[in-house]
Parts: C-alpha cells; sequence; structure tokens
C-alpha cells in the first residue's frame, strides 16, 4: 500500500495495482476473511487470510473508503495503526 495505490505482488514480479480513487467496489466474506477490491478497470486484488498485515489493510480502506465501505464490512480491531 503506498498513498497512491494498493498494490499486489505474486511471485515472479507479476503486479496487481489499483489507485485509490479507482476502487469501485470492496467486498468482504466472514466466513473466509478474504475481502476482494475492483478497480474501475475490472482489476481485482483479493486479500485472503492467509496474507499478512490484516489489521493494517482493514484500517487503510477504512480510512480512505470510509463512508463507501460495504455494511459488513469487518469490523476487527487494529493494533493500533
Amino acid at each position: 500500500m503506498s498513498n497512491e495505490a494498493i498494490e499486489q505482488v505474486f511471485l515472479l514480479g507479476w503486479r496487481k495495482c489499483i489507485r485509490w480513487e479507482d476502487i469501485v467496489e470492496i467486498e468482504s466474506n466472514p466466513k473466509d476473511r478474504m475481502v476482494t477490491i475492483t478497480g474501475a478497470d475490472g482489476t481485482k486484488i483479493v486479500y485472503s487470510r492467509f496474507l499478512a498485515d490484516r489489521p493494517r489493510l482493514l484500517l487503510e480502506l477504512k480510512q480512505r473508503c470510509g463512508e463507501d465501505l460495504p455494511p459488513d464490512f469487518p469490523q476487527e480491531p487494529h493494533d493500533g495503526l
């Protein structure tokens, strides 16, 4: 995550990037703790429960997308970030 975008980096250097202002949809699934972020161009970044720093992801999304978050968005505590 940066000031401009959220980025997912895969093995072998493949990357997906969505600028904060281009986020059009955020879906969360409380059962498996996955968060899917969709950009205006259809790019999807899926954040699974196996990836590190979930509290920071949730905090960044709350700060940057605020009122546009779905009602079922996770309300987990964060680590004071």
